[in-house]
């Protein structure tokens, strides 16, 4: 993985992927959800030699800007308050 792509991702790329994801984990109980989610983070942080702690601060700058969450990350908060 390179870790610079990752830093420097178009947001809307990272907004789509979140999407992805959710519509991954619509059907399922919210336990298993809470549970496929935070096991593939932790998974995945291992398998690219990255700790959860950096994909946290990376994913959160990719998020944010200073006057808060992005607009294409406040809209996949409200897709996934209607889909999950």
């Amino acid at each position: 993985m390179n870790r610079d792509k990752l830093t420097s991702m178009n947001v809307r790329k990272a907004a789509n992927a979140s999407m992805v994801v959710i519509d991954a984990l619509q059907k399922l109980p919210p336990e298993e959800q809470v549970a496929g989610m935070a096991s593939a983070f932790l998974l995945l942080a291992d398998h690219i030699n990255l700790t959860p702690q950096e994909m946290f601060s990376v994913t959160t700058s990719i998020m944010n800007h200073a006057d808060g969450r992005r607009p294409e990350f406040a809209a996949v908060a409200q897709y996934m308050e209607m889909e999950l």
